[in-house]
């Protein structure tokens, strides 16, 4: 089975640099079979989660359409929330879930439906990972939660009970998960822009894909 892999932000640092990471991630960099986008959100109009999404749906999408996965596997790390302590992905409650929903549905136009997705790193506990992981699980199930929906009584009962901070009312962060298409124009000086299309120039053709 031929696998290809997409990496929005690695962190690869410290102890996670594996001599094995390494060896498999330079690999696929030469092949095209792993993707890298080094990211940064930049200012203004590009930040939260217009510029993470942007990012992604310009250059995963057209490379799953060529490339037809037999399964499509995902990881959904909530570390990518802008609360969180060790990055700088700046993405909502809001914003993960739409990028939830947009997996979901690349993996029915790309695999048949065959999807399997995990959970990933995350620190806060209380406020995102429980909320982003409920989405995660309705999205798969084909029965999304309404963002305005609130967060399950009982469950708000014993996480005040069991954590120092007060827990989250509502299953949304009041963001829409919304973005501009990349391909609807873009700007080369703005950081997000930049790396697109510097990735896309990188991986694109190796996929019989114009950049």
């Amino acid at each position: 089975m031929r696998t290809w892999t997409y990496l929005d932000d690695l962190g690869l640092n410290g102890g996670k640099k594996t001599r094995l990471h390494r060896i498999l991630f330079q690999h696929g960099l030469r092949n095209g079979t792993a993707l890298f986008l080094p990211y940064d959100q930049g200012p203004g109009h590009r930040s939260r989660d217009a510029g993470w999404l942007r990012a992604f749906h310009a250059v995963v999408p057209p490379l799953l359409r060529a490339f037809h996965p037999q399964v499509l596997v995902s990881q959904h790390g909530c570390d990518t929330h802008w609360t969180d302590p060790l990055t700088t992905l700046e993405l909502t409650i809001d914003g993960q879930r739409a990028a939830h929903a947009a997996i979901h549905a690349l993996a029915h136009e790309t695999a048949d439906g065959r999807w399997l997705l995990t959970g990933g790193g995350g620190y806060q506990h209380v406020q995102v990972v429980p909320r982003s992981w409920a989405h995660l699980l309705a999205e798969a199930a084909g029965l999304p939660l309404d963002p305005s929906s609130p967060t399950p009584a009982l469950w708000r009962e014993y996480a005040g009970c069991v954590a120092s901070e007060p827990p989250p009312e509502l299953m949304t962060e009041g963001n829409l998960g919304q973005f501009a298409d990349f391909e609807a124009g873009y700007d080369p000086g703005e950081p997000v822009d930049g790396a697109i299309i510097a990735t896309r120039k990188a991986v694109f053709p190796l996929h019989g894909l114009l950049p």
